[in-house]
């Protein structure tokens, strides 16, 4: 299984691997995820296709210096309200997964990492039921839009992470 066509381009991309249950759930799911996995028409639409997850992880190796290589991002999963120099703002989150061990996390626009589970089998079950109770919001995201958030956080802060 390690030699599909999408672990192969990631590992070119990323220099990282695909944990096998994330590489056969990609396969089995493959024609339900796309480049903007933020509207959660249906469960899968919260994972995103090669494309979202080399362009994502790329833009946040590319703005956090210490971004852990491992670390790939493979989907959206909402926004969340954060207070920061007594301002509430938005952050979008991401769904992170770790290479090496299939850990599941998840990490914000301002590189907040959250572990949320020690596999992605176990995390996948929970994750369905979590997008069948939650509401549909509409957004419309982008990679580009991401850096620009991604970059204001930089420039408010003076310095890379």
């Amino acid at each position: 299984m390690k030699n599909s066509l999408s672990d192969d381009l990631i590992y070119r991309e990323l220099g990282v691997r695909f944990p096998n249950s994330y590489l056969s759930f990609i396969n089995d799911h493959f024609k339900d995820l796309d480049e903007d996995p933020s509207n959660h028409c249906c469960w899968k639409s919260g994972f995103g296709n090669i494309s979202f997850v080399i362009g994502t992880t790329q833009a946040f190796r590319s703005v956090f210096k210490d971004f852990p290589k491992d670390i790939i991002i493979i989907g959206y999963g909402g926004t969340k309200r954060v207070s920061i120099n007594h301002q509430e703002m938005e952050t979008d989150i991401f769904i992170a997964l770790n290479a090496s061990t299939s850990e599941v996390f998840w990490i914000d626009t301002l590189g907040n990492i959250e572990k949320v589970s020690s596999s992605f089998d176990e995390w996948i079950k929970g994750f369905i039921t979590w997008l069948e109770d939650k509401p549909i919001v509409k957004r419309s995201f982008s990679v580009q839009n991401l850096l620009k958030k991604l970059k204001l956080v930089e420039s408010r802060n003076g310095e890379r992470y």
